[in-house]
This record gives structure tokens, C-alpha cells and sequence, in this order.
């Protein structure tokens, strides 16, 4: 409700899904005039894609979904008093957060791979990876956020730019920086296999598989405890 009462919230995620909409059409025109049947430039395209999704959800993430608990402003002491548990305040951010962005960027990454006419296995990696990218991305604002809140400032652009925002903009871009190179690692290996130059890359696949559960817990789980555990002590 907060977010629908302020235009200038609302206003600049409608100008940002309109330049994702003009990335689109972009997108779809280039696709029909460039000859993708190339498995290394529908391969290097569709990276390109993934990680212009991934910066589009690190910008969102610490936009929108960063602010979010220090909106709750001078008046978090009512929250604190209120009959519900700020854990519950907490979680109900994250999860209404992820719901909006993930949905967002899931649709793009699916219509972005049917212009390109990617292979099952690349479809269903980079949705995968998407969500993975929309969970870690989601968590980190809100745990943020949550740690390093300011419930005095009104602005939610200002509340952004402050340390704790610009920390969460570093992490935010470096966490998807390591996802891009560690799922282009056996993707690399399986445009190898499609060329008909080597084995399919089995092993690549198992090990980007466990960095990837790994690295995406630390981003996710970290925060989280971190800044519920922040927002839970903090004195009114």
C-alpha cells in the first residue's frame, strides 16, 4: 500500500519496465535480421541476456525491495507495540518482494529465449538460474535493508544511496557477476559437445551445480539471519 500511495515509487517502476519493454523490441528485431542459427552467437546472446536480467534484478532489488523496512519510518515503534511479530513483518516483505520482481523477470528471460530459439537445456538453465538469482537478490535486500535500516529518511532514493545501500550494490552486482562465469563455465563445454568437438561436459554441470548452491546460500542465508536478527534487537 505504501508503495501504491507514492507516485514517484510507482512512477519509476513503471519508466523501468518501459525500457525493459523497449530492450525487448530491440531484442525480437535484432533476432530478426542476425542469423542465430550459430550455436556460438545464440549461446553468447542468450548469456548477454542473463546477465542483463541479473543486473536488471540486482537494480530492482536494491531499489525497491532494500527501502522497504526503513519505509516503515518514525513510526516502527508501532509496529514493535502492534500484535504481530516483526519476524512476520520481515518475512512478508521478502516474499511479497520476490512474488513481484521474480514474476517480472521470469517472463522476460522466457520471452527473450523463445526470439532466440534456445535448445530445452538453455531454457531451462536460465530459468533456473533466474530464480536462483531472484531468491539470493530478494534476500539480500531485505537482509540488508534490515541491517542497516534508516527510519528517519522518507526517501526512498535517498534510503538507497546511503552506505548500507551502496554495500548492497556492490554485492548485489559481484554475486551476479559469479553466476553469469560459473553457469557460462559448462555451458561453454556443452556449445563444445553441440559442435559435435567433444564429450557433454557432465562434469562441468555437477561442479557449477555445487558452486552455485553454494555461493547462492551465502548470499541468501547471511543477510537473512543477519538482518532479522538486526530488525528483531533493535530498540524502539
Amino acid at each position: 500500500l505504501m508503495f501504491i500511495r507514492n507516485p514517484s515509487q510507482w512512477g519509476q517502476f513503471l519508466i523501468l519496465v518501459a525500457f525493459l519493454m523497449v530492450y525487448l523490441l530491440n531484442l525480437i528485431y535484432v533476432s530478426s535480421r542476425f542469423n542465430f542459427d550459430n550455436p556460438h552467437w545464440k549461446i553468447l546472446v542468450l548469456f548477454l541476456n542473463f546477465a542483463f536480467t541479473g543486473f536488471i534484478l540486482a537494480t530492482l532489488s536494491v531499489r525497491f525491495v532494500f527501502p522497504l523496512i526503513s519505509l516503515e519510518g518514525r513510526g516502527f515503534w508501532v509496529v514493535r507495540g502492534a500484535p504481530v511479530s516483526v519476524s512476520m513483518l520481515f518475512w512478508e516483505k521478502f516474499f511479497l518482494a520476490f512474488v513481484i520482481f521474480m514474476g517480472l523477470c521470469e517472463i522476460i528471460v522466457w520471452i527473450t529465449n523463445q526470439v532466440l530459439n534456445v535448445t530445452q537445456a538453455m531454457m531451462i538453465l536460465t530459468t533456473v538460474g533466474t530464480f536462483l538469482m531472484g531468491v539470493a537478490l530478494t534476500g539480500l535486500g531485505i537482509g540488508m535493508g534490515a541491517l542497516f535500516p534508516d527510519f528517519k529518511e522518507e526517501s526512498p532514493m535517498r534510503i538507497a544511496s546511503t552506505p548500507g545501500g551502496v554495500l548492497t550494490v556492490v554485492l548485489s552486482l559481484l554475486y551476479v557477476a559469479v553466476m553469469v562465469a560459473i553457469l557460462g563455465w559448462p555451458a561453454s563445454g556443452y556449445f563444445v559437445y553441440l559442435l559435435g568437438n567433444g564429450p557433454f561436459p557432465a562434469g562441468r554441470a555437477l561442479s557449477a551445480v555445487a558452486m552455485v548452491a553454494c555461493v547462492n546460500a551465502l548470499i541468501l542465508l547471511i543477510p537473512l539471519r543477519l538482518g532479522r536478527q538486526a530488525i528483531e534487537e533493535r530498540d524502539v
